[in-house]
C-alpha cells in the first residue's frame, strides 16, 4: 500500500521522507491516496460507531460543559460561530445529555389569593403532584356542592335559625310594647302607619285629630305636648337601638352557618389535607380555603343567590354558576409530571410575553376580565431547573425580549407582567402574581460580532454570560 507522506510545501521537505527542493515536481503517487474498498472493515457507513465528540470542537464543548457544571448566578453561555458550524445541534445534544442525569424540577400552580385576588399566590409541588391538587380541589367543590345544601335542610339547622329569629322578634316586641304600655299610663296610643311608628294622644279611648286637640285648654295641651316630646325621645332612642339589634341578628345567623359549614366540611378538609401534610405551603393554602367556604357557604346553597366572582368568564361548557367556583381553581402553569431529567427548552420566537408569560383576557359583558386561571407560563417557566436556548439575533430582535431575560436573570425570578406593567404604562388594575424562583442556565446562540457589539455596549452582559464557546465552521 502506497505511503500516504505530509509534505511541508513551504520547507520544501517531506516529512515522512526525504527533503524535496523548493519547486520541484512531486510524483502522483505522493499527491493522493487511492483506498480500496476490499481492505475496509465494514460495508456501509450504518455499520461505524458515532465518532466520540464533535471533532475540531474540543474548546467549544469544554467551555459548555464547564458553564453546566458551574450553577452560579452568571454562568451562561454564548455560544459564538459562523452559520453551518453546528452550533444548535451541538449544543442541544451536551445539555440534553446533562439533563437526563440532572434532578427533574418540581411543578408550579397558581391559586387564588383570597384576601387580595389581584395578586394571586403561587405553590411548588413535587413533580407530578400539581395536577393532582389541581384535580382534587374541583372533586372537593362537587363534594361540597352536595353536601352543603344537605347539611342546611336537616332539621336541627332549621330549629335554630327558628329560635334566633324568634330570640329578635321576641327582643324588639318587648322593647315596643314596654314603650307602649308608657305611652298608654300617660294617655297616648303608639300608631302603626305606612310611614312607620307615630304618636297621638287619646281621650276615652279614643285618638284626638288635630281639631279636637287645639280645643282643648292652653295648660293641658302643653302638658300633653310635653308628655309626647318625651315618649317620642324612647322611641328615637329605641329605633336607634333596632340596627344593632339587626346586626347582632346577622351575626349570629353567619355563626350558625359557619358552624354548619364547618361541621358538614370537616372530613372532607381533612382527607385533603392529609394528603398535602408534607407541603406546608399547600396545607397552609386549604386552611384558607376553608375559611372560604364558611364565610361564603350561600354560594353552595344554590344559583339563585348573587356571589362575587360571578362576573368571571364561563369556560367553554360550563355555566354562569360554575363561575362561582372559580376561585376554588388550581392553575398548574408548569407540570413536569411526564418529564425525566431536567427539561431543554429552544424558544423560537423569544418576546417578553412568550419568555415570561402572560395574563389572558376574556370579554365578558362588554369589558375585559382576567383572573389567576387565565395566566400563561412563557419558556422561562418550562425551562426552570434546567435548560433553555435562544437564538441572540431573534432575542434582540423581539419585543422586549432581551431587556425582559435580563431582568429575570438579574432578579432570580419570573415575574408575570404586562408590557404596560415592565414600562410603568398600566392605566387599570391588573394581575400582580407572586413571583416564581428561577433556576436555569441560558446559552444564546448567535455570530461572532453580535457577541463583541453586545459586551462593549451592554454593561450587564459581561455578568450575566460569562462564558464564551467558540465552534468553528469544519472544513
Amino acid at each position: 500500500m502506497t505511503e500516504l507522506r505530509k509534505i511541508d510545501v513551504a520547507a520544501g521537505k517531506d516529512t515522512a521522507g526525504p527533503a524535496f527542493a523548493v519547486g520541484q515536481s512531486l510524483a502522483a503517487p505522493l499527491l493522493y491516496r487511492r483506498c480500496d474498498p476490499a481492505e475496509l472493515p465494514f460495508a456501509v457507513c450504518t455499520e461505524l460507531e458515532e465518532a466520540p465528540g464533535l471533532i475540531g470542537q474540543e474548546r467549544a464543548v469544554e467551555a459548555v460543559q464547564f458553564a453546566m457544571r458551574m450553577r452560579r448566578k452568571g454562568y451562561n453561555v454564548y455560544a459564538l460561530g459562523p452559520s453551518g458550524s453546528g452550533r444548535h445541534s451541538a449544543v442541544e445534544g451536551l445539555l440534553l445529555g446533562k439533563a437526563e442525569t440532572e434532578q427533574t424540577p418540581p411543578d408550579w400552580c397558581y391559586v387564588n389569593n383570597f384576601a387580595d385576588p389581584q395578586r394571586p399566590h403561587c405553590l411548588q409541588l413535587p413533580p407530578g403532584r400539581g395536577s393532582g391538587l389541581s384535580v382534587a380541589m374541583r372533586h372537593l367543590v362537587e363534594e361540597l356542592r352536595a353536601a352543603l345544601p344537605a347539611a342546611f335542610e336537616r332539621d336541627e339547622f332549621r330549629t335554630h335559625r327558628e329560635v334566633l329569629d324568634q330570640q329578635f322578634k321576641q327582643r324588639s316586641e318587648q322593647a315596643l310594647g314596654a314603650l307602649q304600655q308608657r305611652a298608654e299610663e300617660k294617655s297616648i296610643t303608639l300608631l302603626r302607619t305606612p310611614a312607620g311608628l307615630a304618636l297621638a294622644p287619646k281621650r276615652g279611648g279614643k285618638v284626638l285629630t288635630p281639631e279636637m286637640f287645639e280645643e282643648l285648654p292652653t295648660t293641658e295641651r302643653e302638658r300633653i305636648q310635653h308628655e309626647l316630646e318625651g315618649i317620642q325621645t324612647e322611641l328615637e332612642s329605641m329605633m336607634q337601638e333596632v340596627p344593632c339589634w339587626e346586626r347582632e341578628h346577622r351575626e349570629a345567623l353567619r355563626n350558625l352557618n359557619r358552624e354548619t359549614t364547618g361541621f358538614a366540611i370537616a372530613h372532607l378538609m381533612e382527607e385533603l389535607r392529609a394528603r398535602y401534610l408534607d407541603l406546608p405551603k399547600v396545607t397552609e393554602y386549604i386552611d384558607t380555603v376553608e375559611r372560604n367556604v364558611k364565610e361564603n357557604a350561600d354560594d353552595f346553597l344554590g344559583p339563585s343567590a348573587q356571589l362575587p366572582g360571578a362576573q368571571l368568564p364561563t369556560p367553554p361548557g360550563a355555566t354562569i354558576e360554575d363561575t362561582r367556583f372559580r376561585r376554588y381553581q388550581v392553575n398548574v402553569i408548569v407540570d413536569n409530571s411526564a418529564q425525566h431529567g431536567a427539561p431543554v427548552i429552544y424558544e423560537d420566537n423569544p418576546t417578553h410575553q412568550t419568555l415570561v408569560g402572560r395574563a389572558e383576557h376574556m370579554a365578558r359583558f362588554g369589558a375585559l376580565v382576567t383572573d389567576f386561571n387565565l395566566l400563561v407560563p412563557g419558556a422561562l417557566h418550562r425551562a426552570n431547573g434546567g435548560y433553555l436556548i435562544l437564538d441572540a439575533p431573534k432575542l434582540l430582535a423581539g419585543n422586549y425580549g432581551w431587556p425582559s431575560l435580563k431582568r429575570a436573570l438579574n432578579a432570580g425570578e419570573i415575574r408575570i407582567e404586562t408590557l404596560e406593567q415592565l414600562l410603568s404604562l398600566a392605566t387599570t388594575v391588573s394581575l400582580s402574581p407572586e413571583p416564581i424562583p428561577l433556576d436555569v442556565k441560558v446559552v444564546l446562540l448567535g455570530p461572532p460580532a453580535l457577541y463583541y457589539t453586545l459586551a462593549d455596549h451592554d454593561e450587564e452582559f459581561a455578568n450575566l454570560f460569562k462564558n464564551r464557546s467558540r465552534f468553528r465552521r469544519p472544513g
